[in-house]
């Protein structure tokens, strides 16, 4: 018996439009593998201790939307509650690849060492942005624990709350002695 298999159509996206969304996406970070020259273990395998992707996908989206839904203090700037975010694969494909080049080349910046902003790296998988933010860390070892920090920082902690952001992408990568994060907030064009 011959048994067709769909794709999961997603919200304003035929499930054809959702096969050729997901078609493309898997040829960016196969491209980005090659260009970047980064092996199969940066991109898609979390070493320890860092959580696996599918955790850091469950437990952001929840948090992050439990942060955004009250008001905050971030530093000596109120915020008020902000709209949720939903999870977007190209976004947690930026972060992952600005967070394996991190570890990989061991430095810690929002630029490149090729000068690439985040804006840049977020655009160059194809996220086409009207406005984006980038929160990075290191040393933690759980989603908890780099929200937790960033919350603990003004500049930080007003990204997370920044009214606009509609998507949200985060990855982990393991530096040996310590993890490297990267989140990404984004709003379309």
């Amino acid at each position: 018996m011959n048994e067709e298999k769909r794709l999961p159509s997603l919200p304003g996206l035929s499930p054809s439009s959702t096969g050729r969304a997901v078609g493309r996406t898997v040829a960016l970070v196969c491209a980005l593998h090659v260009i970047l020259g980064l092996g199969p273990a940066q991109l898609f395998a979390q070493s320890a201790p860092c959580p696996s992707v599918v955790d850091i996908e469950r437990e952001l989206v929840a948090s992050i939307n439990a942060i955004r839904t009250q008001p905050r203090l971030c530093g000596d700037q109120a915020f008020a509650a902000a709209e949720p975010v939903a999870w977007n694969a190209l976004l947690s494909v930026a972060a992952r690849l600005h967070a394996a080049e991190m570890s990989r080349l061991n430095y810690f910046s929002h630029r490149s060492p090729e000068g690439l902003s985040p804006g840049d790296r977020i655009e160059r998988v194809g996220y086409l942005w009207k406005t984006y933010g980038e929160n990075i860390g290191k040393g933690q070892t759980s989603v908890a624990g780099a929200l937790a920090d960033w919350l603990d920082s003004p500049q930080h902690c007003a990204a997370i709350m920044q009214k606009g952001f509609r998507h949200v992408g985060l990855a982990c990568a393991d530096g040996g002695d310590e993890n490297y994060w990267v989140l990404e907030l984004g709003l379309p064009r």
